[in-house]
């Protein structure tokens, strides 16, 4: 890595969460206007709370384990060890036990991103988009709760757009962040 200058980027959790109710109101909005314009007569006829609170309990708790997951699988494609270069975990109680799952080889950038927002799209905004075709109140919900959980993802990709197609990044195994690792000019 001689080839290259490394910086530290964190991303404080404290806001992630923040950042993440703003995500879930524009998602609501997003989602909700066509949603609730097609199926409003339907809302009237939901099952009842129990049962719906029982269901979407469950599904929250798989679904964090398959948006950690859903990370690992597709930075596994990328690197040399495939699954042995992946850990799961849950951060302490300072970092809100926020679960993780990290890399532990350097990734092209845009394996890093293409891993890092794949839990946004295939658990937050395809069921949010399902939900609109079929009326389901908890592929609704499901899709908007799992957009909201992928604010810090959302947060440390947009703080990859400033950077070069040539750097490489390694995840930082205890902090919602990388290093980056930028080509130095060859001058």
């Amino acid at each position: 890595m001689e080839d290259y200058i490394k910086e530290e980027v964190i991303i404080n959790i404290g806001w992630a969460n923040v950042f993440g109710i703003i995500v879930g109101i524009v998602a609501f909005v997003i989602f909700g206007i066509p949603y609730f314009s097609l199926w409003r007569e339907q809302i009237a006829d939901i099952p009842s709370f129990r049962l719906f609170s029982l269901k979407f309990s469950i599904a929250f708790v798989l679904g964090i384990v398959a948006h950690e997951l859903i990370h690992g699988l597709f930075w596994a494609a990328f690197t040399k060890d495939k699954f042995k270069s992946i850990k799961f975990g849950v951060m302490g109680a300072s970092k809100l036990f926020s679960p993780y799952c990290h890399c532990k080889e350097p990734l092209k950038l845009h394996h890093y991103r293409i891993g890092g927002i794949m839990p946004l799209i295939i658990l937050g905004i395809i069921p949010a988009i399902i939900s609109i075709f079929i009326g389901s109140l908890f592929w609704f919900g499901f899709g908007i709760f799992f957009t909201m959980a992928a604010s810090g993802d959302i947060l440390v990709l947009k703080k990859t757009l400033k950077e070069k197609n040539d750097s490489l990044i390694f995840d930082l195994p205890d902090e919602a962040g990388y290093h980056i690792y930028r080509l130095k000019s060859k001058e």
